[in-house]
């Protein structure tokens, strides 16, 4: 699946659900938080929270609820519909 088109997926399981649910969306743990933190410096989505720490400074937390879809966010999921 390209990147764009599960961005679109995921911006949509946002609309559906109230938040991402990677087992849903069938996508691990280790791609969800790089992927939602992309989203939102894309600006597709905001009220996010994701935390790093660690050696290599990766992902340990991606807060999904409560996050909202932004206009440019509607407008990839109107692309991918």
């Amino acid at each position: 699946m390209a990147n764009e088109q599960l961005k679109a997926q995921l911006l949509a399981s946002l609309l559906e659900d109230g938040f991402i649910d990677r087992k849903k969306n069938n996508i691990e743990n280790e791609q969800l938080g790089p992927l939602v933190e992309e989203m939102k410096k894309e600006n597709l989505i905001a009220n996010i929270a994701v935390d790093r720490a660690g050696q290599g400074n990766k992902v340990v937390f991606v807060n999904t609820r409560g996050a909202e879809v932004t206009s440019l966010g509607h407008e990839l999921i109107r692309i991918f519909q």
